[in-house]
């Protein structure tokens, strides 16, 4: 991270942090040498887990012993997004591996990764993946993963 973040002046962006986050969940973390916040790692970590839980941003500030305002400082300075949007998005992606893999209604999905309202849910999934979780749910098996190379080009 000190070369990174030399060369970033608010430091890495987005898509050097959503990197680093998918190594972080395959790689040992000894063999990262990013420096972050350890609060914004745990908190990062705790969203990863409980995913499925109503969390209010009050709680994840309680967990890692911050205000929420601070919280949002923090969590937005090291990984470029909210902790609430960032929830979003481990919400989402798990109801895609959800929806790819098993056969569960879409409200079933909803409900397992903790989303209790269904418009919200379709529209954020629309927005994420350019489809909606029906739409996903109904396309072959064989065609997910196209349709994840085409949505990763799109964020890259």
């Amino acid at each position: 991270m000190v070369l990174l973040a030399s060369r970033y002046r608010r430091g890495p962006p987005a898509k050097v942090l959503m990197l680093i986050t998918a190594l972080d969940e395959q790689v040992c973390p000894e063999v990262l040498i990013v420096q972050m916040d350890p609060r914004i790692k745990y908190l990062a970590s705790f969203i990863r887990e409980n995913y499925h839980r109503k969390l209010t941003l009050t709680e994840m500030a309680g967990t890692v012993n911050l205000s929420p305002w601070r919280l949002c400082h923090l969590f937005k300075e090291s990984m470029q997004i909210s902790p609430q949007r960032f929830l979003t998005r481990v919400r989402l992606e798990h109801a895609r591996k959800l929806l790819a893999t098993e056969f569960l209604m879409v409200k079933e999905v909803m409900n397992r990764v903790g989303m209790s309202d269904a418009s919200a849910f379709a529209r954020s999934f629309k927005e994420a993946y350019g489809v909606t979780p029906n739409e996903f749910k109904s396309t072959p098996k064989s065609q997910h993963s196209k349709r994840e190379r085409k949505t990763s080009a799109k964020a890259g």
